[in-house]
């Protein structure tokens, strides 16, 4: 905790604000999605709700869903600032936007606050109208107040005190220089610009390179195809990040509970949750403009990508089998999509080829989800598999990867592989070295030295380097 003082002491009222305070996150932001990927036609309604004002939408929210308070960022530094006034003797009171519903609950939660000022159904509790609620609490009792925005200096200037939270460079300086305040600051946060680039996952971004791999292997690659193949890569990690923003919001409780997932920028409560709500549409929309460089193929193959992902948050990543079949097929379409932008027909052979070797990688990321994610029921949160399905998931993806390496062989004694290569048979060794590296992956994922995704496993694994190599050496030699 950095606090900016010399000595602690306190006012015998200690009034204290929840969102961006008390919790790195907005539980209003936090009831929407999670109403929204419970009843995604909700989003048709809530306009309704709105209209009636912002009271009437909390309220509204709130009598259908809640977040999940025990899992919610809470600010060490705040929880250990009024503890610390507590035990002083001043009376702590949570007050709060926030709907009542929600705020008694992190009140029993927290088990500090000794009383409650929150929203209903007719008063939304924030700026003029909190400090009024504040003050006519407080009558001519002194009391401090801890906030985080621009809107608490309503209350910062009735206050003794103006203690803030975690606050941007520009807001701390204004209440610095009018105000006798001081700083509270969690250490360990991400700055803005650092959450939104651990957002949008750029390192994901490699997968898109399945897009360069049909002309690629069709040994077209003049400038005018590269081009293409380009614009139509950026498309795809454009739609692909508004992919993983959209997933997050949608997951940001269930990542909560899960050991590495918990530290992605929203379930941290290092990026607000607002923000979200205007990134995926932005990236959405970068994605759309881009395609309409491209051929109407394209197009359509972007569009039938962004519908199924978007499926696949709200829905079929909770069906067993159904959801590792739908990874594998988003790959493929990257495939499919490559062929599109370049008008070069994609081969038969990496078709296949390609669906089995997805299937396989999708098998591995639920394999090593299981242990990682299991609540007491022994059902992995958010998906719909058991613990006990890691034996059935292995002998899925094993036979997915093996197959694939069969596919190889078979193309290696194929008619159209004359016409490309002068040596084909060389390429056996290709299937060797993928024998060796599927393999070598599933018994990492068995040993639980893999994390989450393979993909991400191999960008970092330095023998999957090795065999990438080799691989365009027996490729070039084969020529």
């Amino acid at each position: 905790m950095n606090v900016l003082h010399k000595e602690f002491d306190s006012r015998p009222l200690l009034f204290v604000d929840l969102d961006g305070t008390l919790a790195h996150t907005d539980t209003l932001w936090e009831s929407v999605f999670a109403l929204l990927k419970r009843s995604p036609f909700t989003i048709f309604v809530a306009p309704l709700w709105i209209i009636r004002g912002k009271a009437a939408f909390k309220s509204e929210i709130s009598q259908r869903i809640t977040p999940d308070i025990e899992s919610l960022p809470y600010s060490a530094a705040i929880i250990e600032y009024i503890v610390s006034a507590r035990q002083a003797g001043a009376t702590v009171i949570l007050a709060t936007a926030a709907h009542r519903r929600i705020a008694e609950k992190v009140a029993e939660h927290i088990g500090i606050f000794a009383e409650v000022l929150a929203t209903d159904g007719k008063t939304n509790l924030k700026s003029t109208s909190k400090a009024e609620a504040v003050i006519r609490r407080a009558g001519n009792i002194p009391f401090d107040y801890i906030g985080n925005a621009s809107p608490d200096i309503a209350v910062w200037t009735a206050a003794g005190r103006a203690i803030v939270a975690n606050p941007g460079k520009a807001l701390e300086r204004d209440i610095m220089q009018r105000f006798d305040a001081f700083i509270l600051k969690d250490k360990g946060r991400r700055s803005i610009k650092s959450a939104v680039f651990k957002e949008i996952r750029p390192h994901q971004w490699t997968k898109n390179l399945l897009i360069f791999l049909p002309a690629l292997l069709a040994h077209r690659f003049d400038t005018n195809i590269l081009q293409l193949s380009f614009t139509a890569f950026l498309a795809f990690c454009f739609c692909a990040s508004g992919v993983y923003v959209l997933n997050d919001l949608l997951d940001v409780t269930s990542d909560r509970t899960h050991p590495t997932k918990k530290r992605r920028p929203f379930a941290a409560g290092d990026l607000p949750l607002w923000s979200g709500a205007l990134l995926f549409p932005l990236l959405f929309i970068g994605s759309a403009a881009l395609s309409l460089l491209l051929p109407a193929d394209f197009q359509t193959i972007l569009a039938l990508y962004a519908v199924i992902t978007t499926t696949y948050s709200f829905y079929l990543k909770r069906l067993p089998v159904l959801d590792a079949l739908t990874l594998a097929a988003l790959y493929s379409m990257r495939l499919y999509a490559g062929a599109a932008a370049t008008s070069v027909k994609i081969s038969r052979w990496l078709a296949v080829f390609s669906i089995f070797v997805f299937v396989s990688l999708a098998f591995v990321k639920r394999y090593v989800e299981l242990p990682k994610n299991v609540s007491r029921t022994g059902e992995v949160q958010g998906r719909g598999y058991r613990a006990d399905d890691a034996a059935i998931i292995a002998s899925f993806g094993v036979a997915g990867g093996y197959t694939s390496v069969l596919v190889i062989g078979l193309y290696c004694y194929s008619d159209e592989i004359t016409t490309l290569y002068s040596s084909p048979e060389v390429l056996l060794i290709v299937g060797a070295l993928h024998l060796f590296w599927i393999s070598r992956i599933w018994l990492l994922a068995h040993r639980g030295e893999i994390d989450d995704d393979p993909i991400t496993f191999t960008l970092r694994d330095t023998v999957s380097y090795i065999i990438g190599i080799l691989a365009i050496l027996v490729v070039l030699f084969a020529l």
